[in-house]
């Protein structure tokens, strides 16, 4: 009895949330040989017909559906998927960093009141603009400020300013937990997010001070002040625009 054989290609392939459904390809044909093993024509059949069901695959194409795909394709050509992509996608970053040293002296009462835009001392070097695409996604702020206060044994605080979102009062805070010396230089980092609100360009700004008006230091120490680590040290404010 000739000995039938099938082949049975299936090739399933899958993109987020775009690709193509199963190819199965099936060929029957009847082995030269009637015993029980496969000769030499029979693999070469089975390698012709590899490549013929291989090259099907090339060409410009547009794919639809949803489906998985386990191993490696090769395609040669143009593929188009059909698709929209939900979830959260970051659309740009905008960054602001400084090694420069800046000092001032202007008070932040440490009481139950939002910080005006009048208190504490302006860290102009790190201000931040951004132009959000659209008005409803999201920016994420990271404020990262190396500061020092020049007042033994006293805390300092950092706000974060935004005159389109609030034009009187800091929208954010950080502030150091312990009390400080004016040699120890402590890093005061928050993030805050909010609604974009606006496709025109908006500026984040930081004011930083303490209750008794000592001064406040960025990248150094105060007395002098005097920049510490040759300009490695660094503050910033870092944006990211996302969709919500």
């Amino acid at each position: 009895m000739k000995k039938l054989l099938a082949l049975i290609l299936v090739g399933v392939l899958a993109f987020s949330n775009a690709s193509y459904g199963a190819i199965t390809y099936t060929r029957d044909w009847t082995s030269a040989d009637d015993g029980s093993t496969l000769g030499g024509q029979d693999i070469g059949n089975i390698q012709d017909d590899v490549s013929e069901q291989a090259a099907t695959q090339t060409g410009n194409n547009a794919y639809t559906g949803s489906n998985t795909h386990a191993g490696t394709e090769t395609f040669n050509g143009t593929v188009n998927f059909n698709s929209t992509v939900t979830g959260v996608a970051v659309i740009q970053v905008v960054n602001t960093q400084s090694s420069a040293l800046q000092s001032g002296a202007t008070a932040i009462p440490q009481d139950d009141s939002k910080p005006e835009d009048s208190e504490g001392f302006a860290f102009t070097d790190i201000d931040t603009a951004i132009t959000p695409t659209s008005a409803t996604n999201l920016l994420k702020i990271d404020v990262v400020f190396q500061g020092a206060s020049s007042a033994n044994n006293g805390t300092f605080i950092v706000a974060l300013h935004n005159a389109d979102l609030d034009a009187d009062f800091a929208i954010a805070v950080g502030a150091s937990s312990t009390a400080l010396v004016d040699t120890t230089r402590t890093p005061i980092t928050f993030t805050y997010f909010v609604l974009a609100g606006t496709t025109s360009a908006t500026t984040f700004k930081i004011r930083a001070g303490n209750a008794s008006g000592d001064t406040v230091t960025m990248n150094g120490i105060s007395t002098g002040p005097a920049r510490r680590f040759g300009g490695a040290m660094y503050s910033s404010i870092t944006i990211t625009e996302i969709t919500p």
